[in-house]
């Protein structure tokens, strides 16, 4: 059987030619996952066994051949070449370099979200926004070109009152607009490098099966098991609360920031951070030279504000500071509720942990996450684990999000529809593929109706919210 031929690359440098490993012992294993519910899901990752001869891999050996790439934070690339065409299966850094026993050695790379896990950004409120163009923002104010990311798969509730961030953690925010929006993410790689990826949930719901699985396909020679069929309650949710968090931009300008007096010395810097107590727009900086001169300068965001002033030669002292703005003040509105009476008298009430978010700004956007939630996840679930080898192109071309109908008789399942939530690819020496894929099932139907829309489509159907 023809097999893929696999290319590592470190730092743009192919070492193929070192790739290899122990008896028994993976020579090269990816992977990369998502959390369909808006939760949390680890960067994407790959082990790399390299033969260390020479101290090849020692980052303290200069003569070493790869001594100028064998550098924390180098790219990490696999790829491989099938039936004539280029699949890109990795794109990561280096992270980690283990030596092992026998003249070994092993490289540890995490993809971008590791990157985004270590990044700050600060952002500039905005109303009006959307969240793939807040995602965008955050990504752009951390050098990520626009090459690197994929935020096409937006669906209509991406548009919101406001977006900013001060001082943030990337990953953290990506992850709470997650959250607000039942998408996911996760780095794709490109021909080129990576892209940051989202997909939004109606695009999850509403996308076709891109391939048919069966009990023919799991047995021998593509695969050595059917793989585990987890059935369990810890997914059951059929009651959650979701909190909006609406925002009323003020019509006039108010003092939100002062300070009586700076006296800074000849060529001194002075530089600080106003914090707010809401969001606040058009921010304006505003004081009164009593003597010497100098320049100021404001850099706002959200609910603070970066000052720097700068004293010229003789000095400079300055009365009256103060930043105005219009404030970005909450209303009151109460927690929207989502439950299903049929399952919580099937399975005992099952509560999912509150959802509490600035990016979810109105009571009709709660409403309709928590409603989607209730949706996917009031009844069990199965979970096939499917485990393939050499199943060409199936293990080069299946993608996280990716939709596939389901059937066996083993796990008495048919025509089931499933979404890939993540995989674990190994290689072996023997150049054999072996993946193990983790599916979610997804509900059988759902209807979606809009605000205004038909009678049949309106407040208080049958259908879910789609805002």
């Amino acid at each position: 059987m023809a097999v893929p031929v696999t290319t590592v690359t470190l730092g743009g440098t192919d070492i193929t030619s070192r790739v290899n490993s122990p008896k028994g012992r993976p020579v090269v294993t990816f992977g990369r996952g998502s959390a369909f519910d808006g939760g949390a899901a680890p960067p994407g990752y790959a082990r790399i066994t390299v033969v260390n001869n020479g101290q090849a891999f020692n980052w303290r050996n200069g003569s070493s051949p790869y001594a100028s790439v064998l550098k924390l934070g180098k790219a990490v690339r696999i790829t491989s070449v099938y039936s004539a065409t280029t699949r890109y299966h990795f794109h990561g850094f280096l992270r980690r370099i283990v030596p092992l026993d026998g003249g070994f050695a092993e490289l540890h790379a995490e993809d971008a979200l590791f990157n985004f896990s270590r990044r700050e950004s600060s952002v500039a409120g905005s109303f009006g926004s959307s969240i793939s163009g807040f995602r965008g923002a955050i990504l752009d104010d951390i050098g990520e070109s626009g090459s690197n990311r994929n935020l096409a798969n937006a669906g209509p509730e991406q548009t919101v009152s406001y977006t900013g961030i001060d001082q943030a953690n990337v990953l953290q925010t990506m992850e709470s607009l997650n959250e607000a929006t039942g998408s996911i993410h996760f780095v794709k790689p490109t021909s080129t490098a990576y892209q940051y990826t989202t997909i939004d949930r109606t695009v999850l719901q509403s996308s076709a099966s891109t391939e048919t699985w069966s009990d023919t396909d799991f047995a021998n020679p593509f695969a050595v098991e059917l793989g585990a069929l987890d059935y369990t309650d810890e997914r059951i949710i059929n009651q959650i609360r979701v909190t909006a968090t609406p925002r009323m931009l003020e019509e006039e300008a108010t003092t939100i920031w002062e300070r009586q007096r700076l006296v800074l010395a000849p060529g001194e810097v002075w530089t600080r951070w106003a914090a707010f107590d809401n969001p606040t727009f058009a921010q304006e900086l505003s004081y009164d030279t009593q003597s010497g001169d100098g320049t100021a300068t404001i850099s706002p965001f959200l609910n603070s504000a970066k000052l720097v002033f700068t004293a010229g030669a003789s000095g400079w002292e300055v009365a009256d500071l103060e930043i105005s703005g219009r404030e970005a003040l909450a209303e009151d509105w109460d927690s929207q509720l989502s439950e299903d009476a049929t399952s919580q008298s099937t399975y005992g009430l099952l509560r999912a942990q509150a959802i509490e978010s600035e990016y979810i700004h109105s009571p009709s956007w709660a409403k309709g996450l928590g409603d989607w939630l209730i949706y996917r996840y009031k009844d069990p679930r199965a979970n096939p684990n499917p485990v393939f080898i050499n199943r060409f192109p199936t293990q080069l071309v299946r993608e996280v999000g990716d939709r596939i109908t389901y059937t066996s008789s083993e796990h008495t399942m048919s025509a089931i529809e499933c979404l890939i939530a993540s995989f674990r690819t190994t290689i072996s020496n023997e150049h054999e593929w072996q993946t193990e894929y983790q599916l979610e099932e997804v509900p059988a139907a759902l209807t979606l109706f809009t605000v205004g829309g038909t009678a049949g489509q309106g407040v208080g159907g049958t259908g879910i919210l789609a805002y």
